[in-house]
């Protein structure tokens, strides 16, 4: 460490490529002090984002009218446009720091996700042994800045995704969460994969619910059930692209997930009142199929 008038410190700047300022997070710069009696840092503002870990001591941080004392296991984040001051606490302890430094279109998202934004910047006691190790290890890596190649860019870039993702606090049991919330995720979920032949228990698995509760709950907010929620998503699709397009009934219907020709007729036919290829006829007589339509 380079010996400054409060502190002890490693500073590593980080250039990105081209492609790298496009990230949805990019690596901006970071740091490791060990601080003096006399540290202080602000009152500043900076026009990224930085997570400041505190691995040893106490310190005091202010932010336009906020005031609190971390010490050993705790972070506080810094947001741009707001301004910050932390400094050493009185016959206390002194602190060592680390921080990262980074930017990105989804910078400010992916710290909302895992609980921060400008009203509620700090957090107590998040380290523990395996984030710090995974810091550690990030540190490593950024001290070999010199080699910057890809693959440097790569494995310095999932370390950063790493610290954040052990940053997300443990989610509470399910059924504490409002369903509205896992329902939402339950839907998005549906929407996005129900061309793959997904399974309710499947979508119950993902929110963590067994299928009985999910499905009841499920019903009881959205009016149908999960099972024909997702029926009704391929359903959908299959009267699009039996209109739209010329592909046969075979193709569509493993398209939408289902095993063979006869699952998907009589999928469509118990939803619809018709099988796929009358549906095509009544819909679509202009309409040219490959094959003979099967």
């Amino acid at each position: 460490m380079r010996e400054y008038h409060n502190e002890y410190v490693d500073f590593f700047y980080y250039t990105p490529s081209d492609i790298e300022k496009n990230f949805n997070l990019c690596l901006v710069r970071g740091g490791r002090n060990m601080a003096k009696p006399n540290y202080m840092v602000g009152p500043k503002r900076i026009d990224c984002y930085s997570m400041h870990f505190v691995r040893e001591g106490k310190l005091h941080v202010e932010c336009e009218g906020v005031s609190v004392e971390l010490e050993k296991g705790d972070l506080f984040v810094m947001f741009p446009g707001h301004s910050y001051l932390y400094r050493t606490c009185v016959n206390e302890p002194l602190p060592q720091l680390n921080w990262i430094v980074f930017n990105g279109i989804d910078a400010e998202a992916l710290l909302q996700l895992i609980g921060f934004n400008p009203d509620s910047f700090f957090r107590s006691r998040v380290l523990n042994a395996k984030l710090e190790h995974t810091i550690d290890l990030f540190f490593d890596r950024f001290s070999q800045h010199s080699l910057q190649t890809p693959h440097y860019a790569l494995e310095l870039q999932s370390l950063l995704y790493a610290v954040l993702a052990q940053l997300t606090p443990f989610s509470a049991s399910p059924k504490t969460v409002l369903p509205s919330r896992w329902i939402q995720q339950a839907i998005d979920y549906m929407e996005l994969q129900y061309m793959e032949g997904i399974l309710i228990e499947q979508v119950a698995s993902l929110v963590g619910m067994n299928r009985t509760y999910f499905s009841t709950t499920f019903t009881e907010q959205i009016g149908c059930s999960p099972k024909q929620y997702l029926q009704q998503l391929r359903m959908n699709k299959g009267k699009s692209l039996l209109e739209e397009t010329n592909l046969s009934v075979t193709e569509i219907g493993i398209s939408l997930g289902y095993p063979s020709l006869y699952a998907f007729t009589r999928a469509f036919k118990l939803s619809v009142g018709l099988s796929p290829q009358k549906y095509r006829a009544s819909g679509c007589e202009n309409c040219t199929v490959f094959g003979n339509g099967l």
